[in-house]
């Protein structure tokens, strides 16, 4: 995979979404094992634990004949997902390097990739779970993993590789970040949550060791209804007041330009990459924003790895 050369900091973004999915007809009922499970079964499970997973994947050449199953670029942003999931994920950015590797769980026991469809591949764990990664057409990556039985484990660990003096920690609202060496942050995972199919919230909570994030997703306890899905989202958020999300809007509806766009942001965002976020702003528009600032209690601005802005609501 070709690196790039560091151009700006604004491109250093991760996005990353983990999911876990248990699937089951009761919590006590006898599931095959994940091995048994079908490109066609695993699609469906995803789809039906978390309908927006496979949303957006990306229209890209996918085989398992080489090395990599898909060896792409995407918005701006080389992907490459190996044949062999001991090998990890590469994500190179443009304007980035050196690029990040996300491991996967239960990686050196895993079969090799199987294509589920294109952008879209599936490693059987042999563990009762089945990992599947999805390569979206804004550049970022979402990685699931389909738990077809409740001797599945409950703990899900991806060891990131990351630039050179950057460190993972979780963070007080329940989610996890990494920060770099010079104490800016390179990108943030939100809070992990996870559902049942009541909509009832499971029990479910990060660990951080070194650069290794792991994800606890106690999908055993008695009540629980499958299928289980959890889906944390990597990459980089800033939280906005609804005053400053007022302003942005005001601006933007007056015509202001990036520079006065990144004034307004700068201190809930970086100042260092506030021009860049600003031009993704001026992207969105001002009825997003207003849309988003609905319920005025502010938003999140959400940078994807590709440089890709959007928001949602707080």
């Amino acid at each position: 995979m070709v690196k790039h050369k560091f151009l700006h900091r604004v491109a250093v973004f991760l996005v990353v979404a983990l999911s876990a999915a248990a699937l089951a007809n009761q919590a006590s009922a006898q599931t095959t094992d994940s091995s048994d499970l079908s490109t066609q079964e695993v699609t469906a499970a995803i789809s039906d634990a978390a309908p927006v997973a496979l949303t957006g994947a990306a229209n890209v050449t996918t085989d398992t004949v080489g090395a990599a199953a898909i060896d792409t670029t995407v918005s701006g942003v080389a992907v490459e997902v190996p044949t062999n999931p001991a090998a990890g994920i590469q994500i190179d950015p443009v304007g980035a390097t050196p690029g990040i590797v996300v491991g996967l769980p239960s990686a050196a026991e895993a079969d090799r990739a199987q294509v589920v469809q294109t952008g879209v591949v599936a490693y059987s764990n042999n563990d009762g779970s089945t990992t599947v990664p999805v390569v979206k057409d804004n550049g970022s990556v979402s990685i699931n993993t389909v738990i077809s039985e409740a001797a599945a484990p409950e703990t899900y660990a991806y060891p990131l590789t990351v630039p050179d003096g950057a460190r993972l920690e979780l963070t007080t609202d329940g989610g996890a970040r990494v920060v770099g060496a010079d104490g800016e942050q390179v990108a943030v995972v939100a809070a992990a949550w996870a559902r049942d199919a009541a909509g009832n919230a499971v029990a479910t909570h990060f660990e951080a060791a070194g650069t290794t994030l792991t994800q606890v997703v106690e999908h055993r306890a008695d009540g629980v209804q499958y299928p289980v899905s959890a889906d944390p989202w990597w990459g980089r958020q800033f939280k906005v007041s609804s005053t400053t999300a007022n302003r942005i809007a005001a601006l933007l509806n007056m015509g202001a330009g990036i520079s006065g766009i990144a004034a307004a942001i700068c201190g809930p965002v970086p100042c260092s990459i506030a021009w860049g976020v600003a031009a993704g702003i001026m992207a969105i528009g001002s009825g997003v924003i207003g849309w988003c600032n609905a319920r005025g209690r502010g938003i999140n601005i959400n940078v994807a790895w590709s440089g890709h802005v959007w928001c949602t609501s707080r």
